[in-house]
């Protein structure tokens, strides 16, 4: 894919690119609060610009990411139970070009406006986390939704309980209080793997409307100003329990992210970053799962969680050969083609057919 032909410009405070003079300018205001005043950047002494300016602000944004990851998430008692700031996962990744849309999509939503987003690509590669991610960098309030737990369209809205204290009660599902919190980043989880109808309960939520009278709680459901929903789901033949999504929702989701995997050296250093495996290693598996998803013929793509499980067996005293047996080999139907297979693991050290097909203790014993 060609790279972007613009000329990025960095902003000083933080590691976003801007691709313009106004979208730095915007950036700053909307996201540190600041007003750019260019007149006497020129006139000002090198000595003052750097002692006050530029150096102490990028030092500071790097203390606090490091403090970030390791604070709990941010809490806020003005929130429903269940729903929260998230904090930064280490060593997320996307690509420049979806930033640039996420900032977009920000800068929409913080004016109110309904913006829902359609996630898709293959399993693991962080459709889910983006949404939590996106959450996380604009302290935004955040709540998944499993849809593979719904069987029923009632389920939605609440169920009938049953206490020592109370008897039976109605509890309100706290889908409905993401719903009404404003700004909220409500995570749709695997949607199309419920029962249509389940759907079609939220029509009237997903579209230009916003609102919809649900019987079972005896009231309109509005959806608060801001509330941005990411639709995350997996699509193919090989994900058995999956339903084809009804093009009316599918266009109520108007945007559209399509997720890939990292390069392999962005992939490389995530290994390291996450596991603290040795750069060597590290390599060697990115450089194994890119050439392995460019061939067609070998019939399966290792995922970056299948990845980090070697990488972190491997940074455990597992030789790199049985890791990648334990967390990818082992696992490969019939449909993958081995003997293709075998030219790639070449890549991490000496292997030999006996192994690509399980059949190295047979021999053994032999």
């Amino acid at each position: 894919m060609p790279r972007t032909q613009h000329q990025l410009i960095p902003c000083p405070y933080c590691p976003y690119e801007a691709w313009s003079e106004q979208d730095l300018t915007n950036h700053k205001r909307d996201i540190h609060g600041e007003g750019v005043e260019k007149e006497g950047e020129g006139s000002a002494p090198q000595e003052d610009t750097s002692a006050v300016e530029p150096v102490p602000e990028i030092q500071n944004s790097k203390l606090e990411k490091q403090e970030a990851e390791e604070e709990k998430p941010e809490e806020r008692t003005d929130l429903p139970p269940g729903i929260f700031i998230p904090k930064p996962q280490p060593a997320f990744w996307v690509s420049d070009k979806i930033t640039r849309e996420l900032y977009i999509i920000q800068k929409i939503s913080d004016r109110g406006e309904p913006v829902n987003i359609k996630i898709i690509g293959p399993s693991q590669v962080g459709k889910t986390t983006l949404g939590w991610e996106f959450a996380a960098a604009t302290k935004r309030p955040c709540f998944e939704v499993h849809w593979g737990m719904y069987q029923e369209p009632g389920e939605v809205w609440g169920k009938d309980r049953l206490s020592m204290e109370k008897g039976t009660y109605y509890e309100q599902a706290r889908y409905v209080d993401a719903l009404e919190t404003p700004l909220c980043v409500v995570i749709l989880d695997e949607p199309n793997r419920c029962h249509p109808e389940v759907l079609n309960t939220n029509f009237a939520l997903w579209d230009w409307r916003r609102a919809a009278y649900v019987p079972d709680l005896k009231r309109m459901v509005k959806v608060a100003p801001g509330v941005v929903f990411f639709a995350c789901m997996n699509e193919g033949a090989e994900y058995i329990g999956t339903n084809p999504m009804d093009k009316a929702i599918r266009e109520r989701f108007t945007r559209t992210i399509r997720l890939k995997w990292p390069p392999m050296k962005v992939e490389a250093q995530i290994l390291r970053d996450r596991t603290g495996v040795d750069k060597e290693v590290s390599e060697k598996l990115a450089t194994f799962a890119r050439d392995v998803r460019r061939n067609p013929k070998v019939g399966f793509a290792p995922s970056t969680g299948a990845l980090l499980v070697a990488a972190r067996d491997v940074a455990e005293g597992l030789p790199i050969q049985e890791a990648v047996m334990y967390s990818l080999i082992n696992d490969l139907d019939e449909t993958a083609d081995r003997q293709a297979l075998l030219q790639h693991l070449q890549i991490i050290g000496s292997i030999d057919e006996a192994f690509v097909n399980d059949r190295q203790e047979d021999d053994d014993e032999s």
